[in-house]
């Protein structure tokens, strides 16, 4: 049970680093991204003026840097979503795990307060006190046994909900990966034309 905090501590720590690398890393790729674009309406307005100068091949060569640059932040950044997407399936697991056992205990403190509401009534159990000081402890366990319970359900309730947020969450990730690896496709599309008109 030990390991699994401390797994879920170096998990937890790393996203605190990878958060601040993973906004770094967005608007590195935003700037290479304008770069890129700015790039291309010189070689677009060098073409048509001039067919393979050393200019041209001079900004094709720099394009095709920045699209290796653009590659390579979108691979770190899959890898931080990959490592966040772990994170949270480790919480989802362990937020699981809780939850049953706190059902586990709920059903078992349900069980025995049926035992005891059936065998006993409450009206004995509080006349067959010896002294007004017992009555009143007495009245006090059963509503602190009330109290238990009521606030066994709502910690069942409220992991619930957490459960249900953490698995929209992982969907969220899953898809923002998704949505990363079809840009990095098209990123190699587009390296691959300025490539070809590099060769041209």
């Amino acid at each position: 049970m030990s390991n699994t905090y401390r797994y879920i501590l170096v998990f937890l720590f790393s996203i605190g680093l990878f958060a601040q690398k993973y906004e770094q890393l967005i608007q590195e790729k935003k700037s290479l991204k304008q770069e890129s674009i700015a790039l291309n309406k010189i070689l677009k307005e060098n073409q048509v003026t001039q067919k393979n100068t050393i200019e041209a091949l001079n900004i094709i060569n720099t394009k095709i840097s920045l699209q290796n640059s653009i590659l390579q932040k979108i691979e770190l950044e899959i890898k931080v979503l990959g490592n966040n997407k772990e994170v949270l399936e480790l919480q989802l697991i362990e937020t699981r795990r809780e939850l049953e056992l706190l059902k586990t205990n709920y059903i078992k403190l349900i069980q025995q307060t049926h035992y005891v509401s059936r065998n006993y009534t409450r009206l004995l159990f509080f006349l067959s006190s010896s002294s007004f000081n017992q009555l009143i402890r007495r009245a006090y366990y059963f509503r602190e046994i009330e109290r238990n319970r009521r606030k066994n359900f709502e910690t069942i309730q409220n992991l619930k909900i957490e459960l249900e947020l953490k698995k929209a969450e992982l969907v969220s990730k899953k898809a923002e990966q998704t949505d990363l690896l079809l840009t990095k496709k098209s990123e190699i599309k587009a390296l691959d034309e300025i490539k070809s008109s590099k060769n041209k």
